[in-house]
């Protein structure tokens, strides 16, 4: 009864000093199941409960076949307009600080299919090799254009996800010149030879910060860091036949199928040099 109170949403003052936030616990998270023709995808997310009741969620539960409807990515958001989406999965969550300081953070998660607008059939995603070639492309597609106090610096802190069999890497998307919660965790796995699951987990600041302690040290964003974590390391990913016949045949020519452990943002200045 004493933290109804205490982390109320209701705000009467501003943020003076350091809190730490309350937000969805991970202990009472339903278990999410995704079932992307025959692809069985499943991890734990808290409720919807956004900070204001007129955000929707989304949760497309069941496709039948690989046919996901996917569209094409708009120019302002990827120029090349070279990779198709489909959110498939939106929650979000606040968090409230601390005695009548309110509403502060609020943080969501997007589930996207990726796949390329041109299928090239000589790769597969589940090669290690390939994977990390898609997915500097992506970035690359996705990034590069951005400029001036818009720029943004990926990969960061790569982390390859070892407790999936297939290639499986988290890592974050950040923009120095602006707010760190501009910052984005990306987590990406592929499900078939052309098809990637996208993690995409972002924040928002809900305060008005007058006093010298960087955001996130005068509102702590561990509970959010925490959560985000959890739900990662909650992620199964089980394969069709099709697709787990994919991964076979890329095992059998590839038997190390790790990841490199360090991959260093991409200078962006030099890719956009080498366009014609």
């Amino acid at each position: 009864m004493l933290n109804l109170i205490k982390y109320s949403s209701l705000k009467l003052k501003d943020v003076e000093e350091p809190i730490v936030p309350q937000g969805p616990s991970f202990n009472q998270c339903g278990l999410i199941k995704h079932n992307l023709g025959g692809n069985c995808l499943q991890f734990r997310s808290p409720k919807h409960r956004p900070r204001n009741t007129y955000s929707k969620s989304i949760y497309e539960k069941r496709y039948k076949n690989m046919e996901f409807y996917t569209k094409l990515s708009n120019n302002l958001e990827m120029s090349d307009e070279s990779w198709r989406y489909r959110t498939i999965f939106m929650r979000t969550w606040s968090y409230n600080g601390s005695w009548f300081t309110g509403k502060v953070y609020q943080q969501s998660l997007h589930i996207n299919i990726l796949e390329p607008n041109q299928i090239n059939k000589k790769i597969s995603f589940f090669h290690p090799r390939a994977f990390e070639t898609t997915i500097l492309q992506l970035l690359t597609s996705s990034y590069s254009h951005y400029d001036g106090c818009n720029a943004r610096i990926a990969p960061v802190n790569w982390k390859p996800l070892t407790q999936h069999p297939m290639p499986a890497v988290t890592f974050t998307v950040s923009i120095p010149m602006r707010r760190l919660d501009d910052t984005k965790q990306i987590v990406i796995i592929p499900f078939s030879n052309q098809h990637l699951i996208e993690f995409s987990f972002s924040y928002g600041g809900e305060f008005w910060n007058e006093s010298n302690l960087p955001d996130d040290e005068l509102v702590s964003t561990q509970p959010l860091i925490e959560l985000q974590n959890d739900i990662i390391n909650s992620i199964q990913l089980n394969l069709s036949p099709e697709s787990q016949a994919q991964f076979d045949a890329v095992k059998a020519e590839c038997p190390n199928m790790s990841l490199t452990d360090n991959f260093p943002p991409i200078d962006w200045s030099a890719t956009s040099n080498s366009k014609p």
